[in-house]
């Protein structure tokens, strides 16, 4: 191999290797703002981590609920926290690819207070869901949820089972 052609090589290798490293590190910081945003806006109700890492032109789509700011979020954190004083989601995964962050998450929780103009049941529920959020500039600009709504309603007594044949 010819000097020159091995200095294309070496500087090809660093080249994209910082590529990777530059890719790696923004998923890794996106990974870290979302949970954050779990543990200490979710979990916590920390307004000023919510003022750190999320857009206040967020938009959040949590059917039946489309949220389109950061204070609105607030608000309906605040009321969420109200009901479920004790609420806590567990991240059980993380992937992170390009400017999206996917969670699959575990809440629990007892309903405590007044929640959508139902009043407090006493219950205890236990919900699976997925949350994907896109992150730019270091923020939160985006949430997608899905949930087990009816699994949540059915364990707060909201609604009667599904008929079994």
């Amino acid at each position: 191999m010819k000097p020159s052609e091995m200095i294309v090589g070496i500087l090809t290798a660093l080249t994209l290797s910082g590529c990777t490293t530059a890719k790696e590190a923004t998923l890794r910081r996106n990974k870290e703002i979302v949970q954050r945003y779990f543990h200490a806006w979710v979990n916590h109700g920390d307004v000023a981590v919510a003022d750190e890492i999320i857009a206040t032109n967020l938009i959040l789509c949590n059917p039946p609920d489309v949220i389109r700011s950061l204070a609105e979020d607030k608000a309906r954190m605040a009321a969420f926290h109200a009901a479920f004083p004790d609420a806590r989601y567990s991240i059980d995964d993380l992937i992170a690819e390009g400017d999206r962050v996917v969670v699959r998450w575990t809440l629990q929780g007892t309903q405590s207070g007044e929640l959508r103009g139902r009043p407090a049941t006493g219950r205890t529920v236990r919900v699976a869901g997925i949350s994907i959020l896109r992150i730019a500039q270091g923020k939160i600009q985006e949430i997608t949820v899905n949930m087990d709504r009816l699994g949540m309603m059915q364990q707060l007594g909201w609604s009667s089972a599904v008929p079994q044949k």
